[in-house]
């Protein structure tokens, strides 16, 4: 048997690097990748860094004060092939690459709009007026977050939420679950899955509206038919299913 790596130079070099892209200041983030990892978090400065392959680094515009980052080309593969007499097997395996974004704790962002095909998204420890999200492959991670609204749609992968203060969020998944704990809806939260489980933990509400066409429903431990709490002003969070279960616990 034999053994044969190699890279796929169809776009560019391989190298890899590590760039810092930017260290201006900036109110909004747009941005478009195909298959980068993005990270954003607080910190003390403003900084834009790529790490990856050299050919995969975003453009970079900063048009007055909104910061457009863009992957232009396609992600490297490397090539694994392993082979004996007649037997080939070929498996490409993606190189991974990230843009990982610095925001200084005292500064609230106006907004993010982020288009992702392929790629992971990790937002922590910031305050963004408007977050908007579209991911078609790749989870969604959000930690103490501070935003008035946060829309988000995930095709294939999950959403995790943790210690968010949100006013608004609508969030679609089609194939992923959905979870989160230890915050704070001050207004509503809608959660739309077609294939996932949804799950609250911690996270207080005025009413709930649990609803699932194949699965369950759990309100505080106690197995419901569809759940509409009604009666009552105050904050919401709803949650729909497909095929799932959806459950609230305290």
């Amino acid at each position: 048997m034999f053994f044969h790596d190699k890279m796929n130079r169809k776009n560019g070099e391989s190298s890899t690097i590590d760039e810092i892209l930017n260290t201006d200041a900036f109110n909004s983030l747009r941005i478009d990748f195909k298959s980068l990892d993005l990270k954003i978090e607080g910190g003390n400065k403003f900084e834009i860094r790529y790490q990856g392959p050299e050919v995969n680094k975003p453009e970079l515009r900063n048009e007055n004060g909104i910061v457009i980052l863009k992957e232009t080309n396609n992600s490297i593969e490397r090539m694994k092939n392993w082979g004996h007499k007649h037997i080939k097997i070929e498996v490409n395996i993606t190189e991974s690459a990230l843009v990982y974004i610095t925001i200084p704790k005292t500064v609230e962002l106006e907004n993010l709009q982020a288009v992702l095909a392929s790629g992971d998204c990790n937002i922590s420890d910031v305050a963004i007026k408007e977050i908007s999200i579209t991911a078609f492959s790749g989870d969604l991670k959000a930690q103490n977050i501070r935003t008035n609204s946060f829309d988000a749609e995930v095709t294939s992968g999950d959403i995790t939420f943790a210690k968010m203060r949100v006013d608004q969020s609508n969030l679609s998944l089609t194939s992923g679950d959905f979870k989160i704990e230890n915050s704070r809806i001050e207004d509503q939260l809608f959660v739309s899955t077609t294939s996932g489980d949804n799950y609250v933990k911690n996270t207080k509400a005025d009413r709930y509206n649990l609803n699932t066409m194949n699965g369950d429903n759990l309100l505080f431990g106690e197995l419901l038919d569809n759940v509409v709490t009604n009666g009552k002003e105050g904050s919401l969070i709803s949650l729909k299913t497909i095929s799932g279960d959806n459950v609230v616990e305290k």
